[in-house]
């Protein structure tokens, strides 16, 4: 439920601030797939006893936390090439092969989540969707995020003066640079306990059911970690 009101916060404060530019349409986008992760996390985790549900609540998780992921990934890029090139990056030029790219990732996952629910003999593409692609999705986004922040960072200092008092925008940089390492932190933070899980145990599937995130051997703490 937070994290649904943030996501719909976020929105709601770009629609007031009446400001449009190629940042805000990234993070804006990012904000939307992260929206429908949040609205689809409770019916996706626990059993409402309804399988078009619990597909459905599956399929938002799979794209939203892909997309918002990937679209953290992109931010990060345009950030360290803003820093090293000193010019603005083409956003709105180049946001339909980003937000495309994006998509198709994330539409594979679906494709592969859904035969499995579909198609008989063919429920081992449940484990693909979950424990492959998106599992690894998740870590490479994070690891990559960890990167380009650093790169960022190292860029900032070594093309910072040595002055007693820096100016305005070199100090807005710096900024910028150590605020990037807050999502990947985030990030690893709250994908922790699901990835050590899903390594640990995996998760049982049935086409009838779904995803089975709470079997016998779960305890109350591994759900948590979940």
């Amino acid at each position: 439920i937070i994290s649904s009101a943030a996501s719909i916060l976020m929105l709601y404060l770009v629609r007031r601030m009446k400001i449009w530019n190629g940042h805000i349409l990234l993070v804006t986008t990012m904000t939307v797939f992260q929206t429908l992760y949040d609205v689809t996390f409770f019916t996706g985790v626990v059993n409402m006893d309804n399988v078009y549900l619990a597909v459905i609540s599956n399929l938002g998780q799979l794209m939203g936390g892909m997309a918002s992921s990937f679209f953290s990934n992109i931010i990060a890029a345009i950030a360290l090439y803003v820093m090293v090139y000193r010019h603005s990056f083409p956003i709105f030029q180049y946001y339909p092969v980003m937000l495309g790219f994006v998509l198709v990732t994330g539409t594979i996952d679906c494709v592969l989540f859904l035969l499995s629910v579909t198609v008989n003999h063919l429920e081992y593409l449940a484990g693909v969707a979950v424990l492959g692609l998106y599992y690894y999705a998740k870590v490479f986004s994070i690891v990559v995020n960890f990167v380009f922040a650093l790169l960022t960072t190292l860029h900032v200092q070594r093309t910072a003066s040595r002055k007693a008092r820096i100016s305005h925008s070199e100090q807005a940089l710096q900024i910028l640079s150590r605020r990037l390492f807050y999502y990947p932190i985030v990030q690893a933070v709250s994908r922790s306990g699901c990835a050590w899980y899903e390594v640990k145990y995996g998760y049982e599937f049935s086409p009838s059911t779904g995803m089975n995130f709470s079997p016998e051997h779960t305890s109350d703490w591994k759900f948590a970690a979940q």
